[in-house]
């Protein structure tokens, strides 16, 4: 298996699949990533810009060689949710 880039690595995106062209040239951070079959692997990538985060084969990234820390992105708060186990249903909790 290859290896693997590392959380919060910033990365350019390259060479773009086809349904990422829009992404050329931008860059983003890894906030998560999920080994392939192949023994490559897919990261998710999130974008300062952007609202949501999107999915890129190994392929379409090169790393720059910055990286962040954890607490750059996110300040420790969290949010609780029940979840009805009949429906599968969530809801936040106070």
């Amino acid at each position: 298996m290859n290896k693997s880039l590392d959380f919060f690595v910033e990365v350019l995106i390259t060479k773009p699949a086809e349904s990422h062209r829009q992404f050329a040239g931008l860059r983003g951070f890894v906030t998560g990533k999920s080994p392939r079959k192949d023994g490559k692997w897919s990261y998710v990538i999130a974008f300062n810009d952007h609202e949501h985060c999107y999915m890129f084969d190994q392929e379409e990234l090169e790393a720059t060689g910055r990286c962040f820390r954890e607490e750059d992105f996110f300040d420790g708060s969290s949010i609780k949710v029940r979840v009805d186990p009949k429906t599968g249903e969530g809801e936040f909790v106070e």
